[in-house]
């Protein structure tokens, strides 16, 4: 038997490249309003658990998207990728295709 839940939806699941894009997303929402970014600002925003986002953030570490100094910042390879995501996106939803 399947319990349901009163008012509640899930969500589907997301793949790597939207969950980099949530959180680099976060990143950039985040250093708008403030000059020093947190960890826990992100992982509310994109709405991951600590132990993922931490998981995230190394993975975008590694990859160069990111640096951590004082804070969380975006490199110049993470704005691009933002770009590049956003325009792949775009291109899907005017196409009718599902991929992201």
């Amino acid at each position: 038997m399947i319990n349901k839940m009163k008012g509640s939806q899930r969500r589907e699941r997301r793949n790597k490249l939207e969950i980099y894009f949530a959180v680099l997303n976060s990143i950039v929402q985040e250093s708008k309003t403030i000059n020093i970014v947190r960890p826990t600002r992100v992982q509310f925003l994109s709405n991951l658990s600590y132990d993922n986002l931490s998981k995230y953030l190394e993975e975008l570490k590694e990859k160069k998207m990111i640096h951590n100094s004082d804070g969380i910042f975006l490199t110049e390879r993470g704005k691009l990728f933002l770009k590049d995501y956003e325009k792949i996106r775009g291109f899907t939803e005017r196409m009718g295709l599902d991929y992201l």
